[in-house]
């Protein structure tokens, strides 16, 4: 990006959930490009689990770390931002909630009733909330229309949600690393990410008074590295040394490379927000675009967009054969989707560490 990033914040007095429950609404985003004068230039494009609504570029001549789609966000790139305005939000909560620049409504937010942070009394978020609260903020913008919704992981889950409940409002859904279904293996990892209880300081998630839990949010953290990345890339990033020696003296102390992986996940987790982190694993969890239909396909029904969906054959998470039989379903009906397949050890992180791979593919299909 040719300039530095700034940031936004969209608010609104009251959001209405699905579950009828009502909270203030307030999200932070980012914009890359410039919006034309039709307004009909706009991409969304929603944040993947752990990320926030930073996605390409820097905020300042001394940022080391650009945005999580920078290689694919930018002038020139799969998504031309000399073509295209670029929306990017923070959504409902947003994981990173303790980083000074997230704006978000989740756990941290303070409950006007009692005049301290929701914690876990915070009412339960879906995907399609989370669609719902974007398409409002595009909205805001005078923007009756976009070009493209785009995602990778939770982020095309959002973006599908969005191209099905309101199929007038995207002309096209790109997907990457994603899923109409959260498959279930994911989900159940996902909830085996929260064991909280086994941390003190979590205190049933009231813990904004006094120490938060660091040793549960390291130890998720953790999980989410070994899980994101194929058991190749694992052995590449933390190699053993066979000169270790000291984990064979004392059942205290930690191998060579689970001292780096628990060093990897403190600094990866800094930011982090437990309790958001709670909410977020249970929206994936419960990702389902055919929950309360029949079937998938006729979920898929309403569907106008033009659809791409890309995979990576070594993707663990959110495996090739969900995104690919749902374009199968999209195809039958009659719809246009295309289903791409790359290959590469990153796992599901090539999404955002190898976007090289479908750039390409990308920017032909936003054309």
């Amino acid at each position: 990006m040719s300039e530095f990033i700034q940031r936004n914040v969209f608010e609104a007095p009251s959001f209405t959930l699905e579950n009828g429950r009502t909270i203030p609404l307030c999200l932070g985003y980012e914009t890359y490009g410039t919006l034309n004068e039709a307004k009909d230039n706009a991409v969304l494009v929603p944040h993947p689990f752990s990320q926030f609504g930073h996605a390409a570029g820097v905020y300042s001549p001394d940022d080391a770390m650009p945005g999580y789609w920078d290689g694919l966000i930018g002038p020139g790139k799969g998504i031309d931002t000399s073509r295209y305005f670029v929306i990017s939000p923070d959504s409902l909560c947003c994981i990173p909630a303790r980083n000074p620049l997230v704006k978000t409504t989740g756990p941290m937010t303070i409950n006007a009733a009692t005049g301290k942070p929701y914690g876990l009394r915070f009412p339960v978020v879906t995907m399609r909330d989370i669609a719902r609260t974007q398409k409002l903020l595009v909205e805001s913008l005078g923007i009756t229309r976009l070009h493209a919704a785009a995602g990778a992981s939770m982020g095309g889950m959002i973006a599908m949600h969005l191209a099905l409940d309101a199929p007038s409002f995207v002309g096209r859904l790109l997907g990457v690393v994603t899923s109409p279904v959260n498959p279930l293996p994911a989900s159940m990892q996902f909830m085996h990410l929260i064991p909280g209880e086994a941390d003190p300081a979590f205190n049933h998630g009231d813990y904004y008074d006094g120490h938060f839990p660091v040793k549960a949010m390291t130890e998720v953290t953790e999980n989410l590295i070994i899980n994101a990345y194929t058991p190749r890339f694992i052995e590449n990033l933390f190699p053993r040394s066979s000169a270790d020696e000291s984990a064979y003296q004392d059942i205290n102390n930690k191998m060579g490379f689970e001292a780096a992986l628990e060093e990897m996940a403190r600094s990866m987790s800094v930011y982090s927000d437990y309790n958001s982190w709670i909410y977020s694993c249970r929206i994936t969890a419960g990702h389902n675009i055919a929950r309360g239909h029949e079937n998938m396909k006729e979920a898929l029904a309403p569907l106008t967009a033009a659809t791409l969906l890309i995979s990576n054959q070594q993707d663990s998470f959110e495996p090739p054969p969900y995104s690919k039989t749902m374009v199968k379903d999209l195809k039958e009906l009659g719809k246009q989707a295309d289903f791409v397949l790359f290959d590469d050890p990153f796992g599901h992180m090539a999404a955002f560490a190898r976007p090289d791979l479908f750039s390409d593919k990308v920017k032909a299909f936003l054309c």
